[in-house]
């Protein structure tokens, strides 16, 4: 066991066939990717090495929490804990230099996220708002909170310059979306029952026109079963497609 780099456990149907009645005491220090979905204790075992690790899958767990302070994990890339709906904290990852990936989907009980990461899933996770820490996670690319309670995003949110895509599907308190990073290039709110306010047309303009001189992705915003958008909302969803459309031509015309 001591050389094993692949550790893989199934979960059968909700059963995990796994029971560990006096916790877990040991994992090899070679593992490279360790998949163990309904994974049974509160924590990780203290002294498990993550010097080696690339993948930790801990889906449908029963994990309170990772493990305690600060542990290295220089090739660590992917992060699995949805569904683990104990795990109450993520631990430090300021020593993941590698980490892509993070899903934390149906994370009922989570109360505190200090990550550095390019996609961060918080699916179901029924948060009642979006901390304004949330601008500090700099390299964020993809950015899931479908299924939560907030009502509007943090103006923070305008300082997450490496955004593209942002999905805020079936968030049926949400009833505004004035708060938008500069380079989104795609953006999801469908089933939004509440919301009231798209995107400014007019201080989107600006936005629009740049984008279109530095050749960025064009932005694309999906709307579908939002009731409550009255005419001016809709109007400016218009207004924005119009400009959108104008500065393409505009910018064929300068290439041709």
């Amino acid at each position: 066991m001591y050389n094993v780099r692949f550790l893989k456990f199934y979960q059968w149907e909700n059963y995990s066939p796994v029971r560990l009645p006096h916790g877990l005491k040991y994992l090899p220090d070679e593992l490279r990717y360790l998949h163990w979905v309904g994974y049974p204790s509160k924590v990780l075992p203290s002294n498990l090495s993550l010097e080696n690790l690339i993948e930790l899958d801990l889906s449908h767990s029963k994990v309170e929490r990772l493990w305690e302070g600060k542990k290295h994990a220089p090739k660590l890339k992917r992060l699995i804990l949805s569904y683990s709906w104990y795990l109450t904290r993520i631990p430090d990852l300021s020593d993941s230099p590698c980490l892509e990936v993070i899903n934390l989907k149906d994370c009922r009980r989570l109360l505190d996220i200090s990550l550095s990461i390019q996609e961060l899933l918080l699916n179901n996770c029924h948060l009642m708002e979006i901390p304004e820490d949330i601008g500090c996670l700099s390299s964020l690319e993809r950015l899931e909170l479908d299924g939560n309670d907030f009502g509007s995003l943090p103006k923070s949110m305008k300082q997450l310059s490496m955004l593209t895509e942002l999905y805020v599907n079936d968030c049926n308190e949400l009833q505004s979306l004035t708060e938008l990073p500069p380079n989104l290039g795609y953006l999801e709110a469908m089933n939004c029952e509440q919301l009231q306010t798209p995107p400014d047309a007019s201080e989107f303009a600006q936005v629009v026109a740049e984008r279109c001189r530095n050749g960025v992705p064009y932005l694309h915003c999906i709307y579908m079963n939002s009731s409550k958008l009255n005419q001016k909302a809709l109007s400016n969803i218009l207004a924005v497609s119009l400009q959108i459309i104008q500065h393409r031509a505009t910018a064929e015309k300068v290439k041709i």
